[in-house]
């Protein structure tokens, strides 16, 4: 996205006296848009730039950054709204066997929103001699990052990061020959959404839930949720059973950004800021390196403001 146009010309008056002038604007933003993002190895911003040519003199560049969240409603995934449950079991021990743990591992939903927690249950039926330590869950943000090479080199390039957005350690009580259950709550940070609509950049989200039971060796157990992270919850409602029992999948598709509906329109929402910080508009084009008072002379003749709306994406070479 890249749109520019002419606020005051001079054709029709010549000068502007001195004094404060306004010229209103407005760029309407797409609702396929992917939302501004700081990564690793990459990043989506936003930025206006308003830019006066002056002749014979230097431009005069200002910028300002903002921030573009578009509305990923969750309701729009039909699975996001249904329970994960995942079973496993593992006899511990290596070469000395002390017996079977069984566990079974559950979240309520699929998807999710910032502020929301995610709630985790896990059943233990503990058939071996060692009690269960610990349990370890983490909120993971995996991003795909694509391009070329080089400069020059049109070879495509593919590279993946994770971090981890949240996590939970709690001590278990599940002792030895014994069976029970833990609950653990991890809240959703202020994240990103998960999206798949931007061409270089793909965000995703994992729940990895560790069982560590006591021992050294072939003691922990481990399950992988994927996780849709939106902004807009899902609205609660009857979830009819499959009729055919379905494997939970290891890829959810995150959901398109929609317009959003009639009835979240009002006061604007309060928004916290990005658990991994703020970005900082670092621009490439001569115009934003020598923003402020230090321009290029150009031979112009009429005094032209002109204002432009930009979406960046960056990344470095793979």
């Amino acid at each position: 996205m890249d749109n520019k146009f002419v606020l005051w010309d001079g054709l029709e008056q010549k000068m502007l006296p001195a004094g404060i002038h306004k010229f209103n604007f407005v760029f309407p933003l797409p609702y396929t848009c992917p939302p501004s993002y700081e990564g690793q190895l990459g990043y989506v911003r936003y930025y206006c730039k308003a830019k006066i040519d002056r002749p014979w003199k230097f431009d005069k560049t200002v910028i300002a950054g903002f921030t573009v969240l578009p509305h990923f409603d969750l309701n729009t995934i039909p699975y996001a709204a249904n329970p994960v449950v995942k079973e496993s079991s593992k006899n511990l021990g290596l070469l000395f066997k002390h017996g079977r743990l069984n566990v079974k591992a559950s979240i309520p939903k699929y998807g999710y929103v910032p502020g929301e927690s995610i709630d985790i249950q896990i059943n233990f039926i503990n058939e071996s001699s060692r009690k269960v330590d610990c349990i370890d869950a983490k909120l993971i943000e995996y991003t795909i990052y694509e391009g070329r090479c080089s400069h020059y080199s049109h070879h495509p390039a593919r590279k993946e990061h994770d971090r981890t957005v949240n996590k939970i350690k709690c001590d278990s009580k599940i002792e030895a020959k014994s069976s029970g259950s833990e609950i653990l709550s991890l809240k959703v940070p202020p994240v990103v959404p998960s999206f798949n609509n931007c061409s270089i950049i793909q965000v995703n989200y994992m729940l990895k839930i560790k069982v560590d039971a006591h021992g050294f060796m072939n003691n922990t157990m481990s399950f992988d949720f994927p996780i849709l992270i939106g902004t807009y919850p899902i609205v609660p409602r009857a979830i009819e059973p499959p009729a055919y029992p379905m494997a939970p999948p290891d890829y959810v598709a995150p959901p398109q950004p929609t317009a959003p509906p009639m009835e979240i329109f009002g006061p604007p929402p309060s928004y916290a800021d990005c658990m991994f910080g703020q970005g900082t508009v670092a621009l490439d084009d001569e115009d934003t390196k020598n923003a402020g008072n230090i321009g290029i002379a150009r031979a112009i003749s009429p005094y032209t403001i002109i204002v432009q709306a930009s979406r960046r994406t960056k990344k470095s070479e793979l």
